[in-house]
């Protein structure tokens, strides 16, 4: 909440880039869920050869919807409820983990409770009984916009992508996946020799990272690492 800007996706690309300087990796398969894959997928297309492969988790290709509507109108029906938390405040983590638990993709144990309380604890800052979000408000914005406009990477990267989807969306809704599996398909159909699509199945945007999805995340990353150790 704290950091300056300036924000956007390029902005992250060039703090990955500073991380791996900093532990002298000079090439990085890169892993990225939700906005992160669309983070990596413009890392990948701007330094190709910085990067061995990449794993887009139910992220990286244009959002439907997203074409030519107002961003603030667009990111409000698009995160629903964890957007408008950032203008809550909360008494105790506990009380945070409370209301994550309630979120439509996360309730009646379809995450479990370990994950939540990980996100949760990481992500407050301030003292009891003002909990909040650590998030960016205009960071948000900045990183919204970008999704719209900067959202055609992964048509451009010329490297190895397995492309993760989950069938339902950031609300659970059954209709409305963020990454429309026939999209995924078509943007695989591209370039079939690099690009790999991955239905994970009953799973939602979320826990496609923090409930029954998380196996399909690290056997997709564990496919690339075993590849890269054999050449």
């Amino acid at each position: 909440r704290d950091l300056p800007p300036p924000y956007g996706l390029d902005a992250h690309v060039r703090d990955l880039l500073a991380l791996a300087d900093q532990l002298g990796l000079e090439r990085i398969l890169l892993t990225g869920h939700s906005l992160g894959a669309y983070v990596v997928a413009r890392l990948a297309e701007r330094h190709p050869d910085r990067v061995s492969g990449l794993v887009l988790v139910d992220g990286g290709l244009p959002i439907p919807g997203s074409e030519g509507t107002d961003l603030q109108t667009f990111a409000k029906a698009l995160l629903g409820p964890a957007l408008a938390r950032l203008d809550l405040t909360f008494p105790s983590v506990d009380a945070y983990i409370e209301w994550w638990s309630e979120h439509p993709a996360l309730r009646d144990g379809q995450a479990r409770d370990d994950d939540i309380r990980a996100y949760a604890e990481q992500d407050l800052v301030g003292e009891p009984p003002e909990l909040r979000p650590s998030v960016a408000v205009a960071a948000v914005g900045a990183d919204a916009q970008d999704l719209v406009t900067l959202a055609g990477s992964a048509y451009r990267v010329a490297v190895p992508v397995t492309l993760l989807v989950a069938p339902r969306g950031l609300q659970n809704e059954p209709d409305r996946p963020m990454q429309p599996l026939h999209l995924a398909e078509d943007w695989a159909a591209l370039d079939p020799e690099r690009r790999h699509v991955c239905l994970v199945d009953d799973v939602n945007h979320y826990t496609i990272t923090l409930g029954k999805g998380a196996p399909a995340v690290a056997e997709a990353i564990a496919a690339y690492a075993q590849r890269a150790g054999g050449n």
